[in-house]
């Protein structure tokens, strides 16, 4: 297996933990959420949001891509496709 999961390995080479990624958007998200009364789910939302970074697979994907971004878009350009079509 690999060191620690990663979620962003930049241009030169530094690497960014997925660990500080999620602790760092589940605050974001939470006092984001909090604004409407719900910071403790914008929290779960934050941590839970990248959870399949942790997979083999794409630790793999992105070690052996060369790092970069690893990530698939393709269910965000659905999500807004959908949201365009039933505005």
């Amino acid at each position: 297996m690999f060191d620690e999961p990663l979620v962003l390995i930049t241009d030169d080479g530094r690497r960014h933990l997925l660990k500080d990624h999620l602790l760092k958007t589940a605050e974001m998200a939470a006092d984001l959420a909090a604004v409407f009364g719900f910071r403790q789910w914008g929290r779960l939302a934050g941590l839970w949001h990248d959870l399949g970074k942790y997979s083999a697979a794409f630790q793999k994907k992105l070690r052996t891509a060369g790092g970069g971004d690893a990530r698939c878009h393709s269910w965000e350009a659905v999500t807004v496709k959908y949201v365009v079509i039933h505005q």
